[in-house]
C-alpha cells in the first residue's frame, strides 16, 4: 500500500468468505485527468453470485463523475 495504491477486505455476511478489493490511483500524462481502477475478486468458490460487481457498482455511485475501471475475476 501506498500513496496511489490501497488493498481493502470485504466479508460476506453469512459465510464469512473474504473477497479482496484493490483500487489504484493513476494520474494521466496530461497532468490534468485521473482515474481509478479498481479490482475486486472471491477468494473462494467459482461464483460469488454478483456480490463483488454490486459493490463496484456502489462504488461506482458514491464517487460519481469519477472515472473508475472495473475489472471482476472469477476465483481460481
Amino acid at each position: 500500500q501506498d500513496d496511489r495504491y490501497l488493498h481493502v477486505t470485504f466479508r460476506s455476511s453469512v459465510l464469512n468468505f473474504i473477497d479482496d478489493v484493490e483500487f489504484l490511483h493513476q494520474i494521466n500524462s496530461d497532468g490534468d485527468s485521473d482515474e481509478v481502477q479498481v479490482r475486486s475478486e472471491s477468494r473462494l468458490g467459482s461464483s460469488d453470485f454478483g456480490a463483488n460487481l454490486k459493490r463496484i457498482e456502489s462504488l461506482r455511485n458514491l464517487l460519481g463523475n469519477r472515472a473508475i475501471q472495473s475489472a471482476t475475476t472469477p476465483a481460481a
